[in-house]
């Protein structure tokens, strides 16, 4: 049988619960307005990302979906998703985005831990159930709009949620009043995500110790440095180190062209002389009568 506390959440639980699912649900519909989508995928989303980190938490610690037994968390979903559609061109930013990501992921990180430790889980499994309330939902949202989920990206996210969750479980260890163990809970968490959009903390990658720094950009200048020959090693054979000494300067330096050689004029070719036209002999004529007679 499940505990009063939790069939009848106090004042506190119930306004971070509404404030949660109310934020998670703006960022969703956020996503949708940058894609350019319509009205029902902005409801759509709104709802996968309010909701789906409190219903996985509910189904792993075998609790009654809470959305299902209270409808209200849809109204709040949808309600979140026409003001986005209203006033999107003004908040469709992704800074804003992340600001509400960040309030909503102090928010819920808390609320999970909270339920799930009066439900009787041990305190590292409610800090782990907190940890899945708070970022599950922004993992789901960030996959269907088709951008790096938070688990790709190395600033702080998930270790925020960690911090959370995992503050408001110790305080609750040593009996401090619910109320003053969440608003430390929700500080912990927002100051490390704030610290993460604002300077950009992140925690070191597997083998980015060893790593050398990046070396300087150098500016690219427009005369090319000549290459370099390569020095002979030491540990050469003697008989291969003369082979790869540098040449001299004087082998190095570009040979000069010289100046094309001029060729020889062709004299142009001398047609024959054309032939002159042969010409008939003359036929000898007879002497006329007169010249006989003489």
């Amino acid at each position: 049988m499940a505990p009063v506390s939790v069939l009848h959440d106090d004042g506190l639980r119930m306004v971070l619960d509404y404030a949660g699912v109310a934020v998670f649900a703006a960022t969703g519909a956020l996503a949708a307005a940058r894609r350019g989508f319509d009205i029902v995928t902005f409801a759509f989303f709104a709802a996968v990302t309010g909701i789906g980190g409190g219903t996985l938490r509910d189904l792993l610690i075998g609790a009654p979906v809470f959305w299902v037994a209270n409808p209200g968390y849809l109204g709040v979903c949808i309600a979140a998703a026409g003001a986005v559609w209203a006033i999107g061109d003004r908040l469709q930013r992704f800074r804003t985005l992340l600001w509400l990501d960040a309030l909503g992921l102090a928010a819920y990180c808390v609320v999970g831990a909270s339920k799930a430790a009066d439900w009787g889980a041990p305190p590292l499994v409610a800090v782990v159930m907190g940890v899945l309330s708070a970022s599950f939902g922004g993992v789901v949202r960030d996959v269907l709009a088709g951008e790096p989920s938070a688990l790709h990206r190395k600033e702080i996210y998930i270790t925020a949620a960690v911090a959370g969750s995992g503050v408001f479980v110790l305080l609750r260890l040593f009996d401090l009043p619910e109320p003053v163990a969440g608003a430390a809970g929700m500080a912990a968490a927002l100051a490390l995500r704030a610290g993460a959009l604002t300077r950009g903390w992140s925690l070191p990658g597997f083998g980015q110790k060893d790593q050398a720094p990046p070396a300087p950009a150098v500016p690219i200048t427009p005369t090319a440095a000549p290459e370099s020959v390569p020095t002979p090693s030491p540990d050469l054979a003697p008989d291969l180190a003369p082979a790869l000494a540098p040449k001299a300067e004087t082998e190095l330096k570009p040979r000069k062209k010289s100046p094309p050689r001029p060729r020889p004029a062709v004299a142009p070719e001398i047609a024959p002389p054309a032939t002159a036209p042969l010409k008939r002999p003359r036929t000898p004529r007879k002497p006329s009568a007169k010249a006989v007679e003489n």
